[in-house]
């Protein structure tokens, strides 16, 4: 510490901001019997040359104490900071779903298809894809559910390419609303590909049934393998009434 080699690859910006130690608990005063000093403190670093053709970029747009926080003897400080990441979405390996020709319902068996833009992309079992409400701000918090990637390709909207496909089990949707996928790189944790929102509805919407609420009852035929055949004589199906 005396001689400075201690996080001298990090960098400070200058706090301008009243020392944040020590107050009297509960209160905006110092305690007078320690020097106040600004023992809360955020350091930063990062590489600019880290990915080949990739210039990084970092800008600090703030940095502040909360002075109005009184539960502790500290003041806790905070920074914002904007982050040039990629320069061009092609500088990634991206990932793009196709949603639009499943139905995805809530209580059932959903899949996403998907492909990878850069056919050099190598699959693994470590990466995973998430499931978000369409307005999520966490990548923690806010997610639902997730399922690892699969590594082995499926059928696909187009043939001339690899496709893969995932199945969200019937537990990870509860409540019809708009949502969406992200597929997440396991060992850099980086966010490969983002689906457009989507909506999950439930099984009388898709079929376009009247509201439940209708003193009508609607028939349906429901086969084995959650497809409608729509009383197919040929399929061996069983029966289910919505009131």
């Amino acid at each position: 510490m005396a001689s400075g080699e201690a996080f001298s690859e990090f960098t400070e910006s200058p706090p301008l901001f009243p020392p944040t130690y020590k107050f009297e608990i509960d209160s905006c005063n110092y305690n007078l019997r320690r020097k106040p000093a600004w023992t809360d403190r955020i350091l930063f670093r990062y590489t600019k040359n880290a990915y080949s053709n990739v210039l990084l970029g970092l800008k600090q747009n703030n940095y502040c104490s909360h002075h109005n926080y009184t539960q502790s003897d500290h003041k806790p400080v905070f920074s914002s900071f904007n982050i040039k990441v990629f320069s061009t979405p092609s500088d990634l390996p991206n990932v793009t779903f196709n949603i639009n020709n499943n139905r995805w319902r809530v209580d059932d068996d959903n899949t996403a298809t998907y492909r990878y833009t850069h056919h050099t992309m190598v699959p693994s079992t470590w990466d995973w894809i998430g499931l978000y409400p369409s307005q999520f701000t966490s990548m923690e918090e806010d997610r639902i559910s997730y399922v690892y990637a699969s590594t082995k390709p499926a059928e696909g909207p187009d043939e001339s390419e690899p496709w893969y496909q995932v199945v969200f089990t019937d537990q990870g949707l509860l409540t019809p609303g708009k949502y969406c996928l992200l597929y997440i790189h396991a060992q850099f944790e980086d966010i490969l590909g983002m689906s457009e929102p989507f909506e999950c509805g439930t099984l009388s919407a898709v079929l376009g049934v009247p509201n439940t609420t209708s003193t009508n009852t609607v028939e349906l035929s429901l086969c084995k393998g959650h497809m409608f055949c729509y009383n197919d004589p040929q399929c061996v199906c069983i029966s289910h009434s919505i009131s």
